[in-house]
């Protein structure tokens, strides 16, 4: 009697299952709901397998900026890391509000960093940035005096060295923003977040100023020396440029050939 009583009564709803349940509930008499929940999906899986490829791409370069470069006697003073880390912050921000577009496209997204597009990609890029930083560590290392003396103990001084790897360092952290941003077929396009590019952008013409010395008050506030002379000034800027243009070039071809 007990368990005849007990089947006939209605089951309670617990606390929570509201909540638990609204996330899916629709009104329509249509199935565009799930539409929705589709292409937010795969907006969210594009945005967080670019968020991967970026912050990895950033912790490589990063990482090879503060060992082996550091054991050379590069060093980044105060301003320097606290400019870029707040600029990039914001981008990282803004990156973050993508949106999806309203046409779902028949491809799908990167399921994994290890993917052989951004696996390719990655390392590539990391092979392109590590050589440019090499280079300018090289060029730059050829204008310090011949008793110049390595002491990674010492406090930071700004030198030639610091300022041409500083900006070819803040240049790439652009570039690895504005070349590894999907965009689309999954979510909105780089140009279509205006708040966006032109950080980008401002940032990345903000460093060909201050590369070309246009204007020398900006390099004294960011700790930078002034060049020796007209060709270091101009390698630096071909670092910048040809860095940028071949990651480009190389992230595109991995994605037509590598591309699910």
């Amino acid at each position: 009697m007990q368990q005849e009583s007990g089947e006939d009564e209605v089951p309670l709803v617990k606390l929570g299952d509201a909540s638990i349940a609204s996330p899916f509930t629709s009104k329509n008499m249509t199935i565009d709901s799930c539409l929705s929940i589709v292409r937010q999906g795969r907006c969210t899986l594009a945005t967080t397998m670019q968020m991967y490829q970026i912050m990895a791409l950033n912790c490589l370069v990063s990482a090879y900026s503060l060992s082996v470069l550091l054991l050379q006697g590069v060093k980044f003073g105060d301003k320097q890391m606290s400019t870029t880390g707040f600029l990039f912050a914001i981008v990282f921000f803004l990156i973050s509000r993508s949106k999806p577009l309203k046409k779902l496209s028949k491809e799908r997204p990167p399921s994994s960093i290890f993917s052989a597009y951004m696996f390719t990609s990655m390392m590539g890029q990391f092979m392109i940035h590590t050589a440019a930083l090499v280079l300018a560590t090289y060029f730059g290392k050829k204008q310090l005096p011949v008793d110049f003396v390595v002491n990674v103990d010492d406090t930071f001084s700004p030198n030639i060295v610091n300022t041409m790897v500083f900006l070819v360092s803040t240049a790439q952290q652009v570039a690895i923003f504005a070349i590894n941003y999907r965009g689309y077929p999954f979510m909105e396009g780089l140009f279509q977040r205006r708040s966006l590019w032109i950080s980008l952008a401002g940032t990345f013409v903000a460093v060909i100023l201050a590369a070309a010395e246009v204007n020398l008050e900006l390099n004294e506030a960011l700790e930078l020396v002034k060049f020796p002379n007209r060709e270091i000034r101009m390698v630096t800027l071909q670092l910048i440029v040809w860095d940028t243009v071949v990651a480009f070039i190389l992230d595109r071809i991995a994605y037509r050939l590598l591309r699910e």
